[in-house]
């Protein structure tokens, strides 16, 4: 049985998806699944499959990070990674609660290392590690 997937429609006509090859050959096999059957093979550990998903689901819909009382104090922070991608969620000293991208622009290292601020100093650990004395 063959469906027509709502965001299908990204891919445009024939002659263009043809750009998208390996891609393209992706999404068919996601339209001619079998309702009610298990998936083919490649949806559990294709590699193309899982960016497929990070670009089509995950990078284009909000997230739940965490709830907002795991950051309850100013310079709290927790990180997230989505995919490939590392976020750090903090409390800023407004107490607005914001997410960046977990990555320093000048050298590219993770700027929060670990999971979660300690209790102390939060902070200072919001520095790219080269810096730190």
């Amino acid at each position: 049985m063959r469906r027509r997937l709502p965001w299908l429609s990204f891919l445009g006509t024939t002659t263009r998806s043809k750009r998208f090859g390996r891609t393209f050959q992706l999404v068919q096999l996601l339209a001619n699944r079998e309702p009610s059957y298990s998936l083919p093979l490649p949806f559990y550990g294709d590699a193309d499959f899982h960016q497929l998903d990070l670009d089509l689901i995950w990078n284009r819909n909000w997230l739940f990070a965490g709830p907002e009382c795991t950051i309850p104090a100013v310079g709290n922070w927790f990180t997230l990674a989505v995919g490939t991608t590392s976020l750090a969620i903090v409390r800023g000293a407004d107490g607005a609660v914001r997410a960046f991208y977990n990555t320093c622009r000048h050298r590219g290292s993770k700027v929060c290392l670990g999971e979660q601020a300690p209790d102390f100093d939060a902070f200072a650990q919001m520095v790219e590690p080269y810096v730190l004395p």
